[in-house]
C-alpha cells in the first residue's frame, strides 16, 4: 500500500525516493562535509546543538520504514547520531549505528565530519542543516555569533523547506535533453566494497575567477574540459569514438525560487571527445560553455527535471515487491551510468555570518564514486577554491596532470593532501 501522511516532514521528492531503493555501491548515495574548526570540538555541546538543529528542522528527524511494496519516512526522536572519531568507522545510515537517523556527525580534534544520505536533501540542502548546527553549537559555547539568514530554532519550520519542489514545476514545452553515450573507464567495480582514494586540490579563487573571466567562461565550463583532457590522455585510444562526459547535477532554486532542503536538482552534461580536443583552448571553453548553456536553459532543465521525476514516481508507486523495485532502480542507475564518465558538482562558494565565519577554518565536501571512477566535489571558501577528487583508482595521475595543466595557465594549484575515504553505508 502506497503510504500517504499529512506531515510535510515526512515528503519524499522523486530523487530521494528513488536513493531508498538503491544502495551505497550502486550510486554515491551517502556523501559527507568535513568542517575544521579553530579549536577543538566540545562532543557535548555539539551533541546539544545537534539535538536542538533537529527540532528546528523536522525533515531531518526521520527514520526508515517499509511494508511489503515501499520504504517511507517515519519521524523519530531519538538522541542525536553525535559520535566520537575521526570520521573512518563506517556505519549504517538508518540503522542502530546511526540511532536510527538517516545522517551522522562525528569529531575529533578540531574537526567535524558529517555524512548524510542522499534522500534526505541535495548538497545545498544539508548544508542548510549544517550551518544551524554550527550557529547553535557556538551559541551553546557562549561565542557571540549572529545568524544572519541562517535557519536557527528561533525560526519556525514551514511545509516548502521539505517540498518536491520538481513537481511543483510547470514547465513549458517538452524539452527533453540530449543523452549520448559516455566514454567509460574500464575496470570500475564496486566487488569487495572498496575504499576511495581522494586527492584534494587547492587553488586561490581570486586567481581562478580572473583566468576564468579573462576567458568568459564559468568554473566549471573551465574545469570540465582541463579534467576531461586528463582523463582523455590517460584513458582513450586514438580511435575512440565516445566522448568523456562530465555530468553536472545543477541547483533548480535560482531558476524556480524554494525553500526546499530535498533534493532540487537537474542533470546536464559537458562532452570532450576527439573532435573538441583538436580545438583551439578558447574554441574549447567556447563550446563547453555553448553546450552547459544550452542544457541550463529554464525550460530545458525544468522539463527534463519533471519528466524524470514523473518516471520515477510510476515507477516506485506501483504495487511491487520492494525487491523489484530495487532489482529496476539498480538497473536504471547502471543504465544511467552509461551517459557519465565523471561527475563534478560545484557547490559555489560557502558563506557563512561574519561573527561565524572566524571560528571555521575550512569546510568542504566529499563525493564517494561508485560506479564512477571520479567525482569532483568543488566549493570555495574564504578566497580558496578546494576540489576534492575521489577515485576509485589509488593512483593519481589523472589528478597530477590536471594540475599539471592548471599550473600551464598561470593558476598556481596544487595537491594538499590525498588520502583514502570510505562512504558510509546504505542498503547492503
Amino acid at each position: 500500500m502506497l503510504k500517504t501522511n499529512d506531515n510535510p516532514a515526512l515528503t519524499l521528492d522523486a530523487n530521494g525516493k528513488a536513493y531508498l531503493y538503491g544502495s551505497h555501491l550502486s550510486c554515491g548515495c551517502v556523501p559527507r562535509f568535513t568542517v575544521r574548526l579553530d579549536r577543538e570540538v566540545d562532543g557535548g555541546a555539539l551533541a546539544k546543538a545537534a539535538a536542538e538543529t533537529l527540532g528546528r528542522f523536522p525533515q531531518m528527524a526521520v527514520g526508515l520504514a517499509w511494508d511489503k511494496s515501499n520504504y517511507f519516512y517515519i519521524p523519530i526522536d531519538l538522541p542525536a547520531p553525535v559520535f566520537p572519531g575521526d570520521g573512518t568507522q563506517v556505519r549504517t545510515m538508518g540503522t542502530e549505528d546511526t540511532n536510527g537517523y538517516l545522517f551522522c556527525i562525528t569529531y575529533g580534534g578540531d574537526t567535524i565530519h558529517a555524512d548524510w544520505f542522499h534522500s534526505l536533501a541535495d548538497g545545498l540542502g544539508f548544508l542548510v542543516f549544517l550551518k544551524s548546527v554550527l550557529y547553535h553549537y557556538f551559541r551553546i559555547l557562549g561565542l557571540p555569533v549572529e545568524p544572519g539568514d541562517i535557519r536557527t530554532s528561533d525560526t519556525e519550520f514551514e511545509a516548502g523547506e521539505a517540498e518536491d519542489a520538481v513537481m511543483k514545476i510547470e514547465p513549458r514545452g517538452d524539452g527533453e535533453l540530449p543523452h549520448l553515450p559516455a566514454f567509460r573507464v574500464p575496470g570500475v567495480t564496486t566487488d569487495g566494497d572498496p575504499d576511495d582514494t581522494v586527492v584534494q586540490i587547492r587553488l586561490p579563487f581570486s586567481k581562478l575567477h580572473g583566468v576564468v573571466k579573462e576567458y568568459q567562461a564559468s568554473p566549471v565550463t573551465f574545469i570540465c574540459p582541463l579534467f576531461s583532457s586528463a582523463v582523455h590522455e590517460k584513458y582513450c585510444a586514438k580511435e575512440e569514438e565516445r566522448p568523456v562526459i562530465a555530468s553536472i547535477p545543477v541547483n533548480l532554486r535560482p531558476y524556480f525560487p524554494s525553500k526546499t532542503t530535498r533534493c532540487f536538482i537537474a542533470g546536464a552534461g559537458i562532452p570532450f571527445g576527439r573532435k573538441i580536443a583538436n580545438l583551439s583552448f578558447i574554441d574549447i571553453l567556447n563550446t563547453e560553455k555553448g553546450l552547459l548553456d544550452f542544457q541550463t536553459q529554464a525550460d530545458a532543465l525544468a522539463a527534463d527535471a519533471k519528466k524524470t521525476a514523473v518516471e520515477t514516481l510510476v515507477l516506485l508507486d506501483a504495487e511491487l515487491p520492494i525487491e523489484d523495485k530495487r532489482s529496476m532502480v539498480r538497473a536504471a542507475i547502471e543504465q544511467a551510468s552509461e551517459q557519465t564518465t565523471y561527475i563534478i558538482t560545484n557547490m559555489g562558494r560557502v558563506e557563512l555570518p561574519q561573527s561565524m565565519e572566524q571560528y571555521v577554518e575550512e569546510i568542504y565536501p566529499c563525493l564517494p564514486t561508485a560506479l564512477n571512477p571520479f567525482t569532483l566535489a568543488v566549493v570555495s571558501y574564504k578566497g580558496e577554491l578546494v576540489l576534492n577528487v575521489a577515485q576509485r583508482s589509488a593512483d593519481t595521475d589523472v589528478c597530477e596532470r590536471f594540475v599539471e595543466i592548471l599550473n600551464e595557465l598561470e593558476i598556481p594549484a596544487e595537491i594538499s593532501r590525498v588520502y583514502t575515504f570510505h562512504t558510509m553505508r546504505y542498503g547492503e
